[in-house]
């Protein structure tokens, strides 16, 4: 997909994980190790949005992260995206670019994988986790 496309960018709540904003204390403490800062800063960037909405290409996203420009920042977009893909939180299409608002709580495997500390103080906040 070439870098110069404007994509329609929408944030989407999923409604099987309404509880933990990507502006939350969880999102910065469990799924900010696991997406990274750029792919973290997606999700947020999307959320305070009118509406949750905005037409961007990927130099436009760049550019809204505090990336320098060039090739290499657009480059981070896409790891970025791809990262979000990968965990669920993010799609894009050849014309629409899909951003969660909410993250999910992480599953027992992924809290296993959590050193020690985190895990620890996930284990302390959230008794239960899912199990998807």
């Amino acid at each position: 997909m070439a870098a110069s496309t404007t994509y329609d960018v929408q944030g989407l709540i999923n409604p099987d994980w309404p509880d933990h904003h990507v502006n939350s204390l969880y999102a910065d403490s469990f799924w900010l190790p696991r997406i990274g800062p750029s792919a973290m800063c997606l999700l947020r960037w999307i959320s305070h949005q009118p509406d949750h909405q905005a037409n961007a290409s990927l130099p436009d996203l760049s550019e809204a992260l505090g990336l320098s420009g060039g090739r290499q920042s657009t480059r981070t977009i896409e790891r970025s995206l791809q990262r979000l893909a990968h965990n669920g939180l993010g799609r894009r299409t050849p014309t629409r670019i899909e951003l969660s608002l909410t993250v999910p709580s992480l599953t027992t495997r992924q809290i296993a994988a959590l050193d020690p500390a985190t895990r620890a103080l996930h284990n302390r906040l959230h008794s239960e986790p899912s199990h998807t």
